[in-house]
């Protein structure tokens, strides 16, 4: 196979030392006095990278050659940039455009700013020069027959932090991990963490010159009200497009520090023997390159341990098969077979649906009248209907048997496989009982008051069984 070389031609343009780039890393990459840019852009487009300096508002354009082209790749490396205190756009063809791949963003440092609406909520790309020392970090990979996941919103679930930290913000939450650790949780997936709009903008609409309103005095028949605008909607969850290269700035204590702390909540979460997965939301329309990017990054400079894929049509194949991400779990609502074919020593896939999570949400909250335990049975029933199928045996019958090969407790199979008629029965009930207090009672008891429980029976690759829990408010 030729190789592929980078040619050596280093230029000088407006007395700025540039020379061509790392097609293979997209965004910035800062190595030494050189710093690359890296982007998606066709060799006839007119293209700029667009500095400016923060505290002087200086601006400064840096011309990208045609001849730093790869595809439709364009990268251009430039020297001895002072970063701490720039900020930067793309220029393509007249038209600014925001890396997507930007490490950092600058403008939404405040979380719901109603003042940015003087700079029009403009945002920009910033520069991640902060360096952070893993030591010797590990993930903690805990098996998943003991994994019990606790979902959270980080803002919503720090806000009555206290004054022992900035309420809403990583720091905090990194407060809350001896309360998370004496729960039993050993898996923390965090809510979109990754930067994202957060204010539902104002529509821009330009009407043609001919018929926009100029108002005059004598038109005014009184006094013109002031029209009482109603207040923006907020973007809490984050489940939107966004920025999946970047720590989200406002859940930060130190916003400009972001990332940093970030990477501190992680390792501090390991040192405790806990996981971190991340929720991440992809429209349709988001790159496939794009995607496998971003997770590949948060993997290796974040540690995170397992992401949580939230969308339709992802590159689900590609994902799985990917070498980097093998030891990562990898959480969706279905896995294709031919996706699962590759041989792993580590298995690293767990289906996530909602089906199995809103019946269990009503136990725990006494819906219907009933008492939790004899709910749990009433709830494995209406699961029955989507886990049957994955569990037939070959002859194509189901039996308390083949349950158990599953390593489903005597008293779920026996619950599962044959149907009662009306009610549940005294065993029946009994058999529940015998198996909420030996496999429940403690969680039930402890966390029917704290969060919401979700009881995943995944299907298939076997079964992957693991609890979840789900917090969006304030812990006490």
């Amino acid at each position: 196979m030729k190789n592929m070389k980078i040619r050596d031609t280093k230029k000088r343009t407006d007395n700025r030392r540039i020379r061509e780039g790392d097609y293979a890393k997209p965004g910035v990459t800062v190595q030494g006095e050189w710093t690359t840019f890296t982007f998606d852009a066709e060799k006839e487009d007119s293209c700029f990278v667009v500095l400016k300096d923060m505290q002087t508002e200086k601006e400064e354009k840096i011309a990208v050659p045609a001849e730093y082209c790869m595809g439709s790749v364009r990268s251009i490396a430039v020297a001895d940039l002072h970063l701490e205190h720039l900020i930067y756009d793309f220029e393509i063809n007249g038209k600014t455009v925001m890396d997507p791949c930007a490490h950092a963003i600058m403008g939404r440092q405040v979380w719901n700013d109603s003042s940015r609406s003087r700079q029009q909520y403009e945002v920009h790309g910033a520069f991640d020069v902060q360096e952070f020392d893993w030591g010797e970090d590990v993930c903690p990979e805990i098996p998943r027959e003991q994994m019990i996941m606790y979902k959270l919103h980080v803002r919503g679930f720090t806000m009555d932090s206290g004054t022992r930290s900035v309420p809403g913000t990583f720091r905090a939450l990194m407060n809350r991990i001896p309360y998370l650790k004496k729960l039993g949780v050993t898996t923390v997936e965090l809510m979109p963490v990754y930067e994202f709009e957060e204010i539902e903008l104002p529509k821009q609409q330009k009407l043609p010159e001919y018929i926009r309103w100029k108002e005059k005095q004598t038109d005014q028949i009184r006094p013109a009200e002031k029209i009482k605008e109603a207040p923006s909607k907020v973007n809490y969850w984050g489940y939107e497009p966004g920025n999946y290269f970047a720590v989200k700035a406002s859940y930060a204590a130190d916003p400009l520090h972001a990332s940093r702390e970030f990477r501190m909540l992680i390792h501090r979460l390991h040192e405790n023997g806990m996981e971190c997965v991340m929720e991440m939301y992809f429209p349709e329309k988001v790159n496939h390159n794009l995607i496998l990017e971003a997770l590949r990054y948060w993997v290796r400079e974040y540690h995170v341990d397992g992401i949580h894929l939230l969308g339709e049509h992802l590159p689900i194949t590609a994902i799985v098969q990917d070498g980097m991400l093998s030891r990562t779990k990898i959480f969706y609502v279905d896995f294709e077979e031919k996706a699962c074919a590759a041989s792993r020593k580590y298995p690293n896939l767990y289906i996530y649906k909602e089906e199995y999570q809103y019946p269990i949400r009503q136990v725990l909250n006494h819906i219907n009248g009933c008492s939790t335990v004899v709910s749990f049975g009433s709830v494995l029933w209406a699961m029955a209907p989507s886990v049957k199928p994955q569990m037939e045996t070959s002859s194509g019958t189901l039996s308390p048997t083949s349950l158990q090969a599953y390593k489903i407790p005597a008293a779920v199979s026996s619950l599962i496989a044959k149907k009662p008629s009306g009610r549940l029965s005294l065993s029946n009930k009994s058999g529940v009982m015998a198996m909420a207090r030996s496999r429940l009672s403690h969680s039930l008891i402890m966390l029917s008051f704290t969060g919401i429980l979700y009881f995943f029976m995944a299907s298939r690759y076997p079964l992957r069984r693991f609890l979840v829990i789900s917090r969006c408010g304030s812990a006490p």
